[in-house]
C-alpha cells in the first residue's frame, strides 16, 4: 500500500496481527531486520512519453533504498525526510513498465553505519527497558521509530510518502515560499515570494509568463526564462495594511487566511502549471533583549507586534505507522489542543516533519507551532555525505513549510547540546564538540538562517538562546538556565502538588509526569491476566526507566491506594488516581508559569512567557506523558488544561502560612521596551510592588474608610457572604510581594517604570476599568456547603499576572472553624460583567489525611438533546465529590468539564460527539460516573 509501511502491509495481508497487542513489539522485532522490496506494474501511453521530460517524484522514501525502473537503478534513497526528483524518460517504454523499490533493513543499516565510523558517536543505544534498538542517529528517519521512552520499536519501510510519475513539455513549479513583513510606518505589507521551477533536462531553457495573485488584494504578472541556472523566480509585493486582515493565533483574533494562486503560462499558451496556497500575514519576533543587573534575558514571542504568553503543549508522532493517520484523527487530536485553549504546539525533533494536512490545518485553526528539525537526543556523525544528506532535507523542508503562517520557530534539535554537555572535561570533548558546531551551526544554523529571514531560530531546545550564540560559544554549560531561553524540567521525586519545587524558566517548552492510559484504551490490546498494577504486561508497556515504581510513589503520596478486592477493578481505580495526579501536579506547574509572567525574583527568575508542557498526543496504547491518550480520548489532565490555558485564570496557591490568589487575563498585554542591550522594565511601581495597595479602593477612586465600601451582591447558596473591613486585613495582608523590585529600583537606573509601557489591549481610561469580584468559600469535606465566604471587587489589573489576595491561612481556619487543614479546601471564582466566571480550588492538605470526606451519591437526574452530536445534562450530588470522571467508552467525544471537585448540588455539562449522531438513550447505556471515595470499599 502506497502510503504505508512493511508492517501494515503484512498486517493487511494477515501475516501480522496487531503490532500494538500485548507483546508484539518485542515478537514482530525480526520485521525490521529484514530487506524488504515494493514494486508496481502500470502501463504508459505513446502520448504521455511524447512528453519532453518525464520525471518520477518520491515524497517520502523510508529510507535507504534503490529505485529501479525497468530493471535499470535510477535512485538511491537515504533520507525519508527528503523529496527525490529523478529524470526516466530513458528508461520508460510504451505499454507495460515496472518501478521496484528494495529497502535496506535500517536497524542493520544503522548498525553498519556506526561500527564502520571512526569513532563511538553517542547515544549508542537505548536503555534496556525501553526495548529499542541502536543508532538511530546514523540514518535520517524518524528517530523515535526505533523506540523512546513512551514508545514502542517499530523502524518502518516503505513508501511513506506519494511516489508519482510526472509528465510537462515546460516546466513543473516544485516549490513556493512567502514571507510577510510591515513597513516601518505599518502602512504596508510585504509579500516576498520566490518560486522555484523544475526544467528537468539540462542544457534547456523555457519562457513564459508566471502570474501570481490574491483575488481582490493583487494581482503580479512577470514574463521569464527558465534554465537549469535560472530556475526562481522572486518576487515582491506591497499591499496596503487597510487590504488586509491579520492572522492572529487561537484566543488573541481570527486566523484569517488568503488563497495565493501561482501559474506559469509557457510562451506559445501550450501549458500551464499552477499552485495553490493559503498563506496568513502575520509577523512573529522572539524577543531576548537583556535585563538588568544580570538577571538575564528575555525570552518572548510577539505576534504582530503583541506579546502573547503561548500556551500549549508537545506533539509526537501520532502512531508508529504514520499512513494509520487520518485527516480525521489529525483533526480531532489538533481541535481538542484548540478547545484547550492552547494557541502553540511544538512538533518535537524525534519524529517527523508532519503531513501537509497538519500544517493546513494548524494555519485554519490559529495554532502556533514551535518547529524543530529532526534531530534529538543525540549527538550524529558529520562525514561529507551526512552532511551534504541534512543540507539537502533542510533545503526541502524550509521550502516546503515556510509559507505556514502557524510555524513560529525553527529549532535545530531536541536536547543535543544537553546530551553533549555530557562528555565536557572528557577526552572526547573537542571532537563532539567540533561535530557539534559542523552540523548545528554551519549546516542546519546556516541554511534556516538564509532560507527563511521571516522567523526566529534557536541552535537547540533546551538552550540559553541568544545569550549561547553570543557569548558561550554555541555550547553553555548549562543549557536549561531559567534566567535564559527555554527549559526542560523533570522531577519524579519531589512533590509535584507543591509549586515551590519548580524552577521559574524564560519559557517552558518541557515539562511533565506520567499517567496511565484509560482502562478503555489499554484493554483493546490486554487481556485480563494483563489487568493488574504489577503483572508482566503493565511493567514491560512502560518504558521509562523505574516508571512504574516512581508512579506508585507519587499517587501514595497523596492519596490511600484503592481497596477493592477485585483485582481488575482495582488497576482500574489505580489508573484514575494516576490521572489525578498527572492532572493536579501539571496544574499546579502551569499555574505558576503563568503567575510568573508580569514579575521577577530577587535571583532574575521569571518573566515567564510560555508553557508547553509533554506531551499532547500518544504513539500508543501505555503509562506516558500524554494528555490525550491514542485513540484520542482525553485524560483528566486534557480537561485541566481546558480550564488552566483558560484566558481567565484564578490561581490560588499556598506560601508559607498564606493563601496567596493571582488574577491571570491574556487579554491584557504586557510590553517591554528596550533601548540597546537593556531593557526597560516597563512596569508602574504601584502596580507590581504594592499589588494590594488598593484591595479596598473604589475603580479610579481615593482611598476610603473600609467600613464605608458597599458589599458586593453574593452568589445564592453562600450561608456567610462579607466585605473586608479593618478587622479582617489579617486575612488579606498587604505584604510587599516584589520588595526584590524596590532594591533593584535603588541599585539601577536603567529600570523605568512608566504607566504607559503597560498596554491594557480593553481599557483606555483606568476610571472606566470594569470591577472584577473574587469569591472565595471555605468548606468542609464533609458538608455541601461552604462554612464561610469572602468577597472583595477590584478594578482590572494593568498586568497579565496580578496578585489581588493574600490571606493568613490560621485566621482563614479560625473563622472557617477548620480543625486543621485536613479537614477543609478553598474554592475561589472570579466573576465579571460580560465574561465566563473562572474558578479554581485549593487544597490544604494531602487525600491522605483529609477528614470528613463521604462517598458521594452521584446521579444523572436529566439528558436533554441539544442537537445530534451534543447532549445536555444535569448531574446531582448529595456530598462534596472530588474528581467526578465521566466516561462513555463506546461513544468518542468529550465532556465540558470532567474531572472537576463538585460543590454544588446540581450541576449542568455538556457532551460532544465527534463522529457519530448520539441518542440518549445509547449515552444512558454507556455512561459510567465515579468520584474518589468510590474507591474504597
Amino acid at each position: 500500500m502506497v502510503p504505508g509501511s512493511i508492517y501494515t502491509d503484512l498486517l493487511n495481508s494477515g501475516i501480522l496481527d496487531d503490532p500494538y497487542y500485548r507483546n508484539n513489539s518485542l515478537n514482530y522485532r525480526w520485521v525490521a531486520y529484514e530487506n524488504w522490496t515494493f514494486h508496481l506494474s502500470f502501463q504508459l501511453s505513446d502520448d504521455f512519453l511524447q512528453h519532453h521530460v518525464v520525471q518520477l517524484v518520491l515524497e517520502g522514501v523510508d529510507t535507504v533504498a534503490t529505485v529501479s525502473v525497468n530493471g535499470q537503478a535510477v535512485v538511491n534513497t537515504d533520507n525519508m525526510f527528503r523529496r527525490y526528483v529523478v529524470d526516466v524518460k530513458k528508461v520508460l517504454q510504451v505499454g507495460s513498465n515496472k518501478v521496484e523499490v528494495a529497502i535496506e533493513s535500517p536497524v542493520v543499516y544503522a548498525k553498519g553505519q556506526a561500527s564502520n565510523y571512526p569513532y563511538d558517536v553517542p547515544e549508542l543505544c537505548p536503555p534496556l527497558v525501553q526495548q529499542g534498538e541502536c543508532s538511530f542517529n546514523f540514518i535520517r528517519k524518524e528517530a523515535c521509530s526505533f523506540s523512546w521512552d513512551w514508545g514502542p520499536a517499530f523502524p518502518t519501510s516503505g513508501i511513506w510518502r506519494n511516489i508519482s510519475l510526472e509528465a510537462y513539455n515546460s516546466t513543473a513549479i516544485r516549490y513556493v515560499t512567502t514571507e510577510t513583513h510591515k513597513k516601518p510606518d505599518e502602512s504596508m505589507w510585504t509579500l516576498n515570494g520566490s518560486v522555484y521551477f523544475d526544467v528537468g533536462l539540462q542544457e534547456r531553457t523555457v519562457a513564459g509568463q508566471v502570474s501570481i495573485f490574491i483575488p481582490h488584494v493583487f494581482n503580479y504578472t512577470h514574463l521569464i526564462t527558465l534554465g537549469p541556472q535560472s530556475s526562481v523566480h522572486n518576487f515582491s509585493v506591497d499591499i496596503p495594511t487597510v487590504s488586509i486582515l491579520p492572522w492572529w493565533p487561537n484566543g488573541v483574533g481570527l486566523p484569517t487566511l488568503y488563497d495565493l494562486h501561482v501559474t506559469f503560462t509557457s510562451e506559445n499558451g501550450a501549458e500551464d502549471t499552477d499552485m495553490l496556497l493559503h498563506i496568513g500575514f502575520r509577523t512573529v519576533e522572539l524577543v531576548q533583549t537583556v535585563l538588568p543587573q544580570s538577571a538575564g534575558r528575555m525570552f518572548y514571542f510577539k505576534i504582530n507586534g503583541m506579546r502573547v504568553f503561548m500556551k500549549g503543549s508537545n506533539w509526537i508522532p501520532a502512531d508508529s505507522f504514520q499512513e494509520r493517520i487520518t485527516p480525521s484523527y489529525i483533526h480531532a487530536l489538533l481541535q481538542s489542543a484548540v478547545d484547550a485553549n492552547m494557541n502553540m504546539l511544538r512538533v518535537w525533533g524525534g519524529g517527523v516533519y508532519e503531513s501537509d494536512y497538519f500544517y493546513d490545518l494548524a494555519d485554519k485553526l490559529g495554532i502556533l507551532l514551535w518547529q524543530d528539525f529532526m534531530f534529538a537526543c543525540s549527538l550524529y556523525p558529520t562525514d561529507q555525505s551526512f552532511l551534504t544528506n541534512v543540507q539537502s532535507e533542510i533545503t526541502h523542508q524550509i521550502r516546503r513549510l515556510k509559507h505556514h503562517p502557524s510555524i513560529a520557530l525553527w529549532a535545530g534539535n531536541n536536547e543535543n547540546e544537553e546530551e553533549l554537555n555530557h562528555y565536557r572535561g572528557q577526552h572526547v570533548w573537542k571532537q563532539y564538540y567540533k561535530d557539534y558546531v559542523t552540523l548545528n551551526v554551519n549546516v542546519v544554523r546556516e541554511i534556516a538562517l538564509t532560507e527563511d529571514t521571516s522567523r526566529p531560530f534557536v541552535l537547540s531546545s533546551p538552550s540559553n538562546g541568544l545569550e549561547t550564540t553570543l557569548h558561550e560559544g554555541w555550547v553553555s554549560v548549562n543549557p536549561k538556565d531559567p534566567r535564559y531561553g527555554d527549559s526542560h524540567h523533570y522531577n519524579y521525586v519531589a512533590d509535584s502538588w507543591d509549586p515551590a519545587v519548580y524552577p521559574v524558566p524564560r519559557f517552558a517548552s518541557e515539562y511533565g509526569r506520567q499517567s496511565w492510559c484509560s482502562f478503555e484504551t489499554y484493554s483493546m490490546v490486554s487481556v485480563p491476566s494483563d489487568w493488574d498494577m504489577f503483572c508482566n504486561m503493565t511493567r514491560q508497556r512502560n518504558h521509562r526507566d523505574s516508571g512504574n515504581p516512581n508512579l506508585l510513589f507519587e499517587v501514595v503520596r497523596h492519596f490511600i491506594l484503592p481497596t477493592s478486592r477485585n483485582i481488575t477493578a482495582r488497576f482500574i481505580d489505580y489508573i484514575y488516581l494516576t490521572q489525578i495526579n498527572q492532572a493536579v501536579g501539571i496544574k499546579t506547574e502551569t499555574e505558576l508559569y503563568r503567575r510568573s509572567q508580569s514579575c521577577l525574583d530577587t535571583g532574575g527568575l521569571g518573566f515567564t512567557s510560555g508553557a508547553l508542557y509533554w506531551q499532547l498526543n500518544d504513539i500508543w496504547q501505555a503509562p506516558t506523558w500524554a494528555s490525550i491518550e491514542y485513540g484520542g480520548k482525553w485524560k483528566m489532565l486534557h480537561y485541566f488544561a481546558k480550564i488552566f490555558f483558560n484566558k481567565i485564570l484564578v490561581s490560588p496557591y499556598l506560601k508559607d502560612d498564606s493563601v496567596v490568589v493571582y488574577y491571570i487575563d491574556d487579554d491584557i498585554q504586557q510590553n517591554f521596551s528596550s533601548t540597546g542591550e537593556t531593557t526597560k522594565l516597563a512596569v508602574n511601581r504601584q502596580q507590581v510592588i504594592s499589588p494590594m495597595d488598593n484591595v479596598m479602593r473604589p475603580s479610579g477612586g481615593d482611598a476610603v474608610n473600609q467600613q464605608s465600601v458597599s458589599p458586593v451582591k453574593s452568589p445564592p447558596g453562600l450561608e456567610k457572604t462579607m466585605v473586608l473591613t479593618e478587622e479582617q486585613e489579617e486575612y488579606f495582608s498587604l505584604h510587599n510581594d516584589h520588595d526584590y523590585l524596590d532594591k533593584t529600583l535603588r541599585r539601577s537606573e536603567t529600570v523605568k517604570m512608566p504607566e504607559s509601557q503597560w498596554k491594557d489591549n480593553s481599557v483606555e481610561n483606568s476610571q472606566d476599568k470594569p470591577e472584577i469580584t473574587l469569591y472565595i468559600h471555605c468548606f468542609h469535606w464533609n458538608y455541601l456547603k461552604p462554612s464561610y465566604s469572602w468577597n472583595k471587587t477590584f478594578s482590572k489589573p494593568h498586568l497579565p499576572s496580578y496578585e489581588v489576595a493574600r490571606m493568613n491561612m490560621t485566621s482563614v481556619l479560625s473563622q472557617c472553624h477548620c480543625e486543621g487543614r485536613e479537614h477543609c479546601f478553598l474554592h475561589f471564582s472570579v466573576e465579571q460583567i460580560g465574561r465566563d466566571t473562572a474558578t479554581n480550588w485549593l487544597l490544604l492538605s494531602d487525600f491522605t489525611t483529609a477528614v470528613g470526606l463521604q462517598k458521594a451519591s452521584l446521579k444523572v437526574t436529566n439528558v436533554t438533546q441539544v442537537d445530534t452530536q451534543t447532549l445536555s445534562i444535569t448531574l446531582t450530588t448529595d456530598s462534596i465529590a472530588p474528581f467526578v470522571w465521566l466516561e462513555t467508552p463506546t461513544i468518542r467525544g468529550w465532556f465540558s468539564n470532567n474531572g472537576f471537585i463538585m460543590v454544588e448540588p446540581e450541576k449542568v455539562l455538556l457532551f460532544h460527539a465527534w463522529d457519530k449522531h448520539i441518542s440518549i438513550a445509547e449515552f444512558y447505556r454507556c455512561l459510567t460516573i465515579k468520584s474518589l471515595m468510590d474507591l474504597y470499599e
